[in-house]
């Protein structure tokens, strides 16, 4: 849930490029809502795309976070 919130703070900071911020809040929306591309009903299959969805929108914000970062 911590990374949920850390996802929300990411999409609301306006200091961060809006690509990021879209990526934060399309990475909230998927943790909220309850449609996935695998239902969570099924025991460890259902929540692994849940973990891939959210490893990838942490690692593709780090990274365009960097980028701006550099070029400041």
């Amino acid at each position: 849930m911590n990374r949920g919130v850390r996802l929300a703070q990411a999409a609301r900071n306006q200091n961060n490029p809006k690509i990021v911020r879209l990526a934060a809040a399309f990475g909230v929306c998927y943790l909220l809502f309850p449609f996935d591309f695998l239902p969570d009903l099924m025991p460890v299959v259902g929540w692994i795309d849940d973990v891939l969805v959210v490893v990838s929108v942490v690692g593709f914000i780090f990274s365009r976070r960097r980028k701006s970062l550099e070029t400041r």
